[in-house]
C-alpha cells in the first residue's frame, strides 16, 4: 500500500513471502532443547549518525542496550537460553553495544551466535523468536509456525503500527515475561 501511494504509475506488488539466505558452514548450528532465538538491529556509533545528519533513532544503543539485558534476565530468570544472532560485522558498531554483547556471551543463558548462521536455521528448531521492531525475522519465525513478537522495551512503537504485519509488539519487561509465562514454551 506504502509503494503504491507513493509511485503514481501504478507499480505491480506482489508478497512472496521470505527471502532466504544461506550460509557458508558446512556444519550445521545445534540449537539447545530451552532455545529462544533473539533478532536485534545493531546500533552503529553516535558519531557516525550525527555524521548522516540523523537525530535520536529508535536502533541507538539505549535502546539496544535494554532491549538485550531485560531479555538476558528474564532468559536467566526462566531457565531458557538466548540464542542471540548477530548482524554481519560492522566496523562502526557502537563501542558500548560491542562491549555489551561480549559481557552478555560470558552469561551461562546467552550466546551470541555466529552471524554466518542462517536465521532460517536457527528460528526452525527454536522454540520462540523475540525481535526487534521491525526486522523480518519475525515474520520468518511466524511462517515457520514459532511463537514469534516484536519486543519494544521502552514502549516508544504503537501496538498497533502496520509495519508489525500483524505481530504482536510486546513492551517492557513485566510484558515480555507474561507473554512468556502464556506460552508454555517448555
Amino acid at each position: 500500500d506504502f509503494v503504491k501511494r507513493c509511485d503514481k504509475s501504478e507499480p505491480l506488488v506482489k508478497i512472496v513471502g521470505p527471502i532466504y539466505f544461506s550460509d557458508n558452514l558446512e556444519k550445521k548450528f545445534v540449537v539447545q532443547k530451552r532455545a529462544i532465538c533473539v533478532f536485534d538491529v545493531s546500533p552503529v556509533r553516535k558519531s557516525i549518525m550525527a555524521s548522516l545528519g540523523f537525530p535520536f533513532d529508535y536502533y541507538c544503543f539505549l535502546v539496544s542496550k535494554d532491549f538485550l539485558q531485560i531479555i538476558s534476565d528474564v532468559a536467566q530468570k526462566n531457565n531458557f537460553i538466548i540464542l542471540f544472532k548477530q548482524k554481519r560485522f560492522n566496523p562502526n558498531l557502537d563501542k558500548g553495544y560491542t562491549s555489551l554483547l561480549e559481557k552478555l556471551n560470558h552469561n551461562k543463558s546467552f550466546k551470541v551466535i555466529n552471524s554466518d548462521i542462517n536465521a532460517y536455521h536457527l528460528i526452525k528448531d527454536s522454540k520462540a523468536v523475540i525481535s526487534m521492531p521491525f526486522t523480518s525475522t519475525a515474520l520468518l519465525g511466524k511462517k515457520l509456525g514459532k511463537h514469534s513478537i516484536y519486543y519494544d522495551p521502552f514502549g516508544q512503537i504503537q501496538k498497533d503500527d502496520r509495519a508489525a504485519h500483524g505481530i504482536r509488539i510486546i513492551t517492557g519487561k513485566k510484558e515480555l515475561e507474561c507473554w512468556l509465562d502464556s506460552r508454555n514454551l517448555f
